[in-house]
């Protein structure tokens, strides 16, 4: 079952007391997003398991997905989203993430790592994995490079309510520098995030996120 775009996700009284905070966070991205008016969703959908809306939380959503870009004054953002659920992702197999010049040590991380997210529409290239460790180890892969983030699956989850999924927010999370040549762009991004999100989604607090912009320009 596919709920396409435009029209708000809606459970049944059972189904909205029996979500788990993760599917929480989720929906309330996805309906944010397709709720503003300064964002246009080019698409996206809430994929389910013919009668998987029954009450049980474990089967419930097998992907949400969304592609979007902002318009009028919040023109320059763009975002994408793709997250599975986990059990599916961790029991599929690993992305094909290895290439000539991988080493052994990034083919051991790949062997042990599963995808729950991506940027298929948009084709930043972006892809964020699991590594299959206690506790999960989350990994943020561009251009085929590997970089451990600082937060956990919920607090992926987390980032991505604040950041509705905007290109490069993973990047505030790792301990990488934006005055690399190679990641100018992310820091022109999230200002631009940082300006307009405030205004767009009031109901969060973004200092956590200016200040994890300010460590790294």
């Amino acid at each position: 079952m596919i709920y396409e775009r435009k029209q708000l996700v809606s459970l049944s009284p059972a189904d909205a007391e029996s979500l788990t905070r993760c599917e929480e966070l989720l929906l309330q991205s996805f309906d944010e997003l397709r709720s503003s008016a300064s964002i246009s969703v080019s698409k996206d959908a809430v994929e389910t398991e013919d009668g998987a809306l029954n009450g049980n939380p474990s089967s419930r959503f097998s992907r949400l997905s969304s592609h979007w870009r902002g318009t009028g004054e919040a023109e320059e953002l763009s975002g994408e989203f793709r997250i599975p659920h986990l059990y599916r992702a961790i029991t599929k197999p690993p992305p094909p993430l290895a290439w000539d010049g991988s080493s052994d040590d990034e083919r051991e991380l790949i062997r042990e790592s599963r995808e729950i997210d991506g940027t298929p529409r948009s084709g930043t290239g972006a892809i964020v994995t699991a590594r299959l460790s206690t506790p999960l180890e989350i990994w943020l892969w561009y251009r085929g490079q590997p970089t451990q983030m600082d937060v956990d699956y919920l607090g992926y989850l987390e980032a991505l309510a604040l950041t509705k999924g905007t290109d490069g927010w993973q990047y505030l999370f790792t301990d990488l520098s934006f005055s690399d040549p190679d990641l100018y762009w992310i820091a022109d991004d999230m200002q631009a995030m940082l300006h307009h999100f405030p205004r767009l989604f009031s109901q969060y607090d973004y200092t956590p996120l200016h200040e994890r912009l300010e460590e790294r320009l």
